[in-house]
């Protein structure tokens, strides 16, 4: 389930959330398998996937926005997929393409990443009157900014997934 919807952020659904699940759903096939010839032999809860499970929705949203707020934090995921699974590399470089395409690839700093942050802090060398006076402001929530621009996104990422199915015919 989308990070949107699990924190119920937006009146609206949109195809990002489609788009999102998807990139959660088949990084769950990566790290789990599609029977039990594919299950992974170790202990699940060492996994960091095994955040992404459980009764707590706001603990499930803050764990996927931390894991795909960037390419960094996301490698933590799919370096979990299952080696045991028959070209597992090729499904981890599709999703990690699509969560670049969903979260990273924006001209406007507003729509990229996944975390809601600090605009910007006190400058180190300001005195304790200057910090005091700072007025503390978050950036707009990256999923709601998305949301409004769900159109041109939807297609990039559609544009990105027929290129993977291109390589993916030529394996055939």
């Amino acid at each position: 389930m989308s990070v949107s919807n699990l924190e119920n952020l937006q009146p609206k659904r949109t195809a990002l959330d489609d788009w999102e699940s998807i990139i959660y759903i088949l990084c769950w096939l990566g790290t789990f398998g599609w029977n039990s010839d594919t299950r992974p032999s170790g202990s699940v809860a060492d996994l960091n996937i095994a955040s992404w499970d459980g009764n707590n929705v706001m603990k499930i949203a803050n764990s996927k926005r931390d894991h795909m707020d960037s390419s960094r934090n996301f490698t933590g995921i799919t370096k979990g997929f299952n080696p045991n699974i028959p070209d597992i590399r090729r499904l981890a470089k599709v999703v990690e393409g699509l969560r670049a395409v969903l979260i990273d690839n924006h001209s406007h700093p507003d729509l990229r990443g996944a975390m809601i942050i600090p605009d910007s802090f006190p400058e180190e060398n300001d005195s304790d009157e200057e910090a005091d006076q700072y007025e503390f402001k978050m950036r707009p929530d990256p999923f709601v900014e998305r949301a409004a621009h769900w159109e041109s996104i939807s297609e990039r990422l559609l544009a990105k997934l027929e290129i993977y199915a291109q390589g993916a015919k030529k394996l055939l």
